[in-house]
């Protein structure tokens, strides 16, 4: 699929429509699109103003990556049109009523969901590109990182969950396992354990980071380096 069709389809543009505002047929869009006819660089400058997207969305098969990006791109423009502000009554601490004033988006939800789709294809295109690489320039059944990523996928699709009859979480016989992967993977991105430990000075975070200095993996850190990531403000959230 060139990425015209996709366009017109997430714009909701009919090819009658797009060809009446940049002055073509319906017939010619409808060429492009089965790629009887190449868009020529007037109509792609056309295009591209139409809709106010790069050039090379148009004419060029488009990967799911691109795709998800063009949904992005249209949600937000939504969002920026129709987003409104509403208003409910509220207290503070000491009981006195104010009214407060928030922004409310009608696509939130969708593009929180969509951004999190993005993130996980483009994932996927990584590993991918990694195996396919390493496939063409070593023999395939030596490549570590193939089986390296087989096993960790194996490992993720055991820590599967079931639900008793109250609807809490039941762990999985794995989930130690998967736990400990988290806490490797995060010592190794960042040189630091940012995963469940914040300066203790035992456990196994402690341990696993102590090991992983100890034969330089990771550099040594001092205590009073370490940090949480995940509980960092973030200065524009800051409350004076």
């Amino acid at each position: 699929m060139i990425g015209l069709e996709h366009i017109a389809k997430v714009f909701k543009c009919s090819y009658s429509e797009i060809g009446r505002k940049i002055g073509v047929t319906p017939a010619t869009v409808s060429d492009w699109i089965s790629t009887r006819r190449p868009i020529t660089k007037q109509n792609l400058e056309k295009l591209s103003d139409l809709f106010k997207l790069d050039e090379r969305y148009f004419s060029e098969e488009i990967n799911d990556v691109d795709k998800i990006e063009i949904e992005i791109i249209y949600l937000n423009r939504l969002s920026k049109k129709e987003s409104y502000q509403d208003s409910y009554m509220d207290s503070d601490e000491e009981g006195k009523e104010y009214k407060a004033v928030i922004w409310v988006d009608p696509y939130e939800n969708e593009l929180r969901m969509k951004h999190e789709e993005l993130a996980i294809e483009k994932l996927v295109k990584k590993m991918k590109g990694i195996l396919m690489d390493e496939s063409f320039t070593s023999q395939f059944r030596e490549d570590t990182h193939f089986h390296l990523l087989t096993n960790i996928s194996s490992l993720i699709e055991l820590d599967a969950y079931s639900e008793d009859v109250y609807g809490q979480r039941v762990p999985s016989a794995v989930d130690s396992k998967v736990d400990a992967l988290i806490r490797m993977v995060s010592l190794l991105v960042y040189d630091q354990n940012v995963y469940g430990f914040n300066g203790e000075t035992e456990g196994f975070s402690y341990e696993l980071s102590s090991l992983l200095q100890k034969y330089n993996i990771i550099p040594h850190i001092e205590e009073d380096e370490t940090e949480d990531i995940f509980n960092q403000v973030d200065p524009k959230y800051s409350v004076e």
